[in-house]
């Protein structure tokens, strides 16, 4: 994906766009780690059930490794194939920070268990006061998505995109790409499940969003 590259160039209306989100994350200290895409096997245009598909992935994820881990959330239509059967449907773009050192230190007996289905050595790793691989932690954050929020995710790995993230900026730019001109932008923007974002904070720094423009 070309704007998770570090060779991806915002324009200036690009930064003006996600400078909020940047300050966000600034003030919260984040550092997000993994970035998401899920799409849905059938076609959904309530944004209210996408909010509360979004609230059930936070609590799974939170869930699953015990800790408050940070995420951003953003919700897109499909726009671009106005043939295609989910033309005009959402689907959702996830920032989500690097799993806590603790959950490795202590995993809970539902981690232990995936980690084993999925590879051993991450469990004794855990034991040794180690940490598994990159890239078994991805595959992990996999399997949770997939098997604790299936219902509301594609069974095959077409759907589902998991990045390690290189750029955030580009990404920020690519999650906020739909504006009210076809989205209206507090549906973009899941305030609602994204740390440290509230509906005033969006009042405050788009409730004029024509001034983004100038």
């Amino acid at each position: 994906m070309e704007y998770n590259t570090q060779g991806y160039i915002l324009n200036e209306y690009d930064y003006k766009r996600i400078q909020p989100l940047q300050e966000r994350i600034k003030e919260q200290s984040i550092e997000f780690k993994y970035f998401i895409t899920l799409d849905y096997y059938e076609r959904i245009e309530d944004i209210s059930k996408v909010l509360i598909d979004n609230r059930h992935l936070k609590k799974i994820i939170r869930g699953f490794f015990k800790s408050d881990i940070r995420m951003f959330f953003f919700n897109e239509k499909h726009l671009r194939d106005s043939t295609s059967k989910f033309y005009g449907s959402f689907h959702r773009h996830i920032l989500v920070e690097g799993i806590p050192e603790q959950a490795w230190q202590n995993p809970t007996n539902q981690m232990e268990r995936f980690m084993l289905e999925l590879d051993p050595e991450m469990v004794f790793a855990c034991k040794f006061g180690k940490q598994p691989s990159e890239e078994n932690k991805m595959e992990l954050l996999k399997k949770v998505v997939k098997g604790l929020h299936h219902k509301r995710v594609p069974n095959g790995a077409k759907g589902k995109k998991y990045l390690n993230i290189t750029n955030v900026d580009g990404l920020l730019s690519y999650c906020t790409k739909q504006n009210h001109k076809n989205v209206p932008y507090e549906y973009v923007i899941d305030t609602m499940n994204s740390s440290g974002l509230d509906n005033e904070w969006y009042r405050r720094n788009y409730g004029r969003y024509e001034d983004l423009l100038t």
